[in-house]
């Protein structure tokens, strides 16, 4: 946790980087295959709300099973 103000982005990237480096070129990854419009990468948006929306709706109980301990 951090609980003062002092330092700077960089310092926290110096010990972070190699995540950093990992998320930036994943994001970059998709973005690149997003761009292109290709047919083969091409995902339908309908299953991937229902399951997201089914993990959403399993989680909050989980959630609220292990609060209510």
């Amino acid at each position: 946790m951090i609980t003062g103000s002092r330092g700077s982005i960089w310092a926290i990237l110096g010990w972070q980087y190699k995540s950093a480096v990992y998320y930036v070129a994943a994001g970059a990854l998709a973005w690149a295959l997003h761009s292109h419009h290709s047919p083969l990468w091409h995902l339908p948006s309908l299953p991937l709300a229902v399951i997201g929306g089914a993990l959403g709706i399993f989680v909050s109980f989980r959630t609220n099973t292990a609060y209510a301990r």
